[in-house]
């Protein structure tokens, strides 16, 4: 705009990226191109490293905070317990998560302290990294949570990014990736 004219709206112009060209794709297509899963590990240490680390506060991203996400997401499902979801199932993954985050309450306390917990990606899936080029040589890795309005998706453990990306590695069949 004119010097001194106030921005009513930004624009972003968008390139896109080729579908053929995800993880997922390429792992359906056959197999990933060589040392494709280590360049993945390399960008993945890389930008964990440079992220942004969450200071050390507990009722952020520590134990307290993990229980009280839990309690929130628990809460928004009750009303479907006996319907869509059947009781015994609720009142075991209530036991189950209430029982990890007792015993690992200070796992996830010391990890934070330690600078493990950073702005990341958050649900890092094989369809949102793009290997491009003529070698797969060009990492792309996308991420949608940046638009949220809920920030805190994107601050979590690092281990949460590797946790999400080799369970769907494994849902595809391809545990030894």
């Amino acid at each position: 705009g004119e010097p001194g004219s106030e921005v009513t709206e930004h624009a972003v112009k968008m390139r896109r990226l080729p579908d053929d060209r995800t993880l997922d794709q390429l792992l359906a297509a056959g197999e990933p191109p060589e040392g494709l899963i280590e360049r993945i590990v390399d960008r993945l240490v890389a930008f964990h490293g440079s992220a942004e680390v969450v200071g050390d506060d507990r009722d952020f991203a520590g134990a307290p905070a993990v229980r009280a996400w839990w309690e929130r997401e628990y809460g928004e499902t009750i009303g479907n317990i006996g319907g869509t979801w059947r009781e015994q199932d609720a009142s075991r993954l209530r036991s189950y998560v209430d029982a990890t985050i007792e015993r690992e309450g200070a796992l996830l306390d010391q990890r934070l302290a330690q600078g493990h917990v950073v702005e990341g990606h958050g649900d890092l899936q094989a369809k949102h990294v793009y290997a491009l080029g003529p070698v797969a040589d060009q990492l792309v890795i996308v991420d949608c949570i940046e638009f949220s309005d809920w920030f805190q998706f994107r601050y979590l453990d690092v281990g949460y990014d590797v946790a999400f990306l080799a369970m769907d590695l494994e849902a595809q069949g391809r545990t030894e990736l």
